[in-house]
């Protein structure tokens, strides 16, 4: 073959390439439009300045500040089904992590505490003040290390149906057959990546069948939204990175021994994490978090916000209403 040729042929791949992932990124950023339409007025979209990256977040209603941190494999939307009612008497705000569907890919840092420090900067770019945290899934241990850094600005902390890296009973919680996915992501030479490509939707279906009680709270448009949140190959590489940085995570949060300064309430699904929330609990304490509070929600396994939306409401109304 030609050297002319060649360079055509290769000019012309990354031409494809990045038509694709043009088309990717047109393709989330529609879907994500149409689910803040969908919750009705009073909400709007923007972009963050964060340094290493954009953070593309939702935001409505008046009053004391909430910021909602998604888990996998979802983005901000997991918190569709509970933002309006909470928009009445919150500012409320939902965030795509770093990487993630809106927001823009990092070179590196996707461990907990370099994406703390960009929570960070949305927090004081959107001037939100003693705001109050609740992170499901892996974004549990964003927010609690974006806490553990930031003490003075947050009112509270609540995670939601997950174990934190580097505490109890995070060794046990690494045995289990249903995190089997944990060790799957963070295999190395984007081997993870590469097995999933073009079958995020049946992937992502798997982990929303199995972590919900009522499987039709998770609907096939919203598998379709979420897995277009990942679809560029940027994203689902981000989306991996996360699950790559445990090892790091681990060693942050086992560091972390000052007192807290900010209550913490631990949440979990009586059909997912909530027996291990009790050890979880006890490790938080002795790491010098003074007040912890766990709270269960019935008939609901690990999505809760889909699972159960009335009580999860229920909980932040509660906790977040007033400083603890």
């Amino acid at each position: 073959m030609k050297l002319g040729t060649t360079i055509a042929m290769l000019a012309l791949f990354g031409a494809l390439t990045t038509a694709n992932a043009q088309s990717e990124t047109s393709k989330d950023a529609a879907t994500s439009q149409a689910a803040i339409e969908a919750m009705g007025e009073g909400f709007t979209s923007g972009m963050v300045d964060a340094g290493d990256t954009k953070i593309h977040y939702i935001r409505g209603g008046t009053g004391p500040a909430v910021l909602l941190i998604h888990g996998f494999p979802q983005d901000w939307s997991e918190y569709r089904g509970i933002m309006p009612a909470l928009s009445k008497h919150f500012t409320v705000v939902a965030i795509d992590l770093p990487g993630i569907g809106g927001s823009t890919v990092k070179e590196s840092g996707y461990n907990n505490a370099s994406v703390g420090r960009d929570i960070d900067a949305l927090v004081r770019g959107l001037k939100l003040d003693d705001v109050y945290v609740v992170a499901h899934d892996l974004g549990g241990g964003i927010g609690y290390s974006y806490a553990r850094q930031f003490p003075s600005s947050l009112r509270g902390l609540m995670i939601l149906d997950v174990p934190i890296a580097g505490l109890e009973p995070w060794e046990t919680v690494k045995t289990l057959p249903f995190v089997w996915h944990f060790a799957f992501h963070q295999l190395p030479d984007h081997f993870a990546e590469t097995m999933i490509t073009g079958q995020l939707v049946p992937y992502f279906k798997h982990f929303f069948t199995t972590g919900t009680v009522n499987h039709a709270s998770i609907s096939e448009a919203d598998v379709q939204r979420f897995a277009a949140a990942y679809t560029a190959p940027s994203s689902l590489t981000a989306g991996m990175e996360y699950y790559r940085a445990f090892p790091k995570d681990e060693v942050f949060n086992a560091a972390q021994t000052g007192p807290c300064g900010f209550p913490v309430v631990l949440a979990a699904g009586d059909h997912s994490f909530a027996a291990l929330l009790p050890p979880l609990a006890k490790d938080l304490k002795a790491h010098g978090c003074a007040d912890v509070s766990i709270e269960t929600i019935v008939d609901s396994a690990h999505y809760v916000t889909e699972d159960q939306p009335e009580q999860v409401i229920a909980l932040i109304e509660k906790y977040a209403a007033t400083k603890n």
